[in-house]
Formats: C-alpha cells, structure tokens, sequence
C-alpha cells in the first residue's frame, strides 16, 4: 500500500495533534498539582497559626492557674492535639507527593514535620498528667512547661510561615498569598 503525500500529512498532522494533547493534559495535570500543593501548605500553614493560638490561650490559662478549672485546660489540650492531629495528616498527604515537589515546597513540609514531631509528645504528655491528676495543673512545673511548649509553637509558626511563603514564592504556579 503507498501513502500519498495527502495521506502522508494527514497522518503526520493527527500524529503531532496526539503528541500535543498528552503534552498539554501533562501540564494542566502539574498545575493542578502545584496549585493543590500550593492549597495544602496554606491549609498547614492556616493550622500552624491556629495551633500558636491555642497553645498561647492555654499559656494564658496556666498563667492564672487559680481562676480555671482544670476540666478549660483539658478541653484546650484536646483542640490542640487535634490540630497536631489535622497538621499530620496533611503533612502525610503532602509526603506522598513528595518526589514531584519542588525543593523549596519540600523544605516547607520537612520544616512542619520536624516542629511537629517536637510539640506532638509534650502535649500527650501534659494531657496525661492532666487526666492522671487533675490538680496537676496548680503545679509550678505544669504550668512552666505549658507556657514553654506555647513559646515553642509561636516560634515553629513563625518558621513555617517563612518556608510556606518562601515556598509558594519559588513556584510561578503558585498562588498569592492570603496575608
């Protein structure tokens, strides 16, 4: 069978067509992924303030230990762990992407995960005490160790703002910052 030179530029035409098309669904695919990437380390970044927060009332609370019962700063502990919690599975999410992540976008993830991993065993810590002694919490040292791990957490906020922001600057997909 020979191909005329019609056929032969028809053939050659539909051929480049499919190449550009799986080409362009790659692309879109990335954006979507650098945008989703993008989204998730504001969502982390938006759970690190919150966790600041939190861990900065109950600081408040440990400072006038005698106006607060012990049951306020129970209910306190469990929000912040379960925004530790939040914080994990979206670091774990983000993990599994991590191979395609850019540098910066992986340095943010590394820095979350690592502050993480050094307040999460403090507030199970201070959250046994409390429920193993509920007037624990009239002690010197709980309060001193509260009020640490919410210095600690302001600090690790401010590190995470920095690499998030730094991150989401590195990429040109990268949306705007909500600041």
């Amino acid at each position: 069978m020979t191909m005329t030179r019609h056929a032969f530029r028809v053939f050659t035409a539909a051929a480049a067509l499919m190449v550009c098309a799986s080409t362009a669904a790659a692309n879109s695919h990335s954006t979507f992924n650098t945008r989703e990437t993008a989204r998730q380390l504001k969502d982390l970044r938006s759970d690190k303030r919150a966790l600041a927060t939190k861990l900065n009332e109950l600081a408040a609370l440990a400072r006038n230990h005698h106006l607060v019962s012990w049951q306020s700063k129970a209910v306190l502990l469990e929000e912040v762990r379960e925004l530790v919690n939040r914080s994990a599975r979206q670091v774990r999410q983000l993990e599994q992407q991590f191979e395609s992540m850019p540098p910066a976008k992986r340095a943010a993830v590394e820095t979350v995960k690592s502050e993480l991993a050094a307040i999460s065993p403090e507030v199970g810590r201070l959250m046994t005490e409390l429920r193993e002694n509920q007037l624990v919490s009239l002690q010197w040292d709980y309060s001193t160790r509260i009020i640490a791990l919410s210095n600690r957490a302001i600090e690790a906020r401010k590190a995470t703002d920095i690499v998030v922001q730094a991150a989401l600057t590195a990429q040109p997909g990268a949306m705007p910052s909500d600041d």
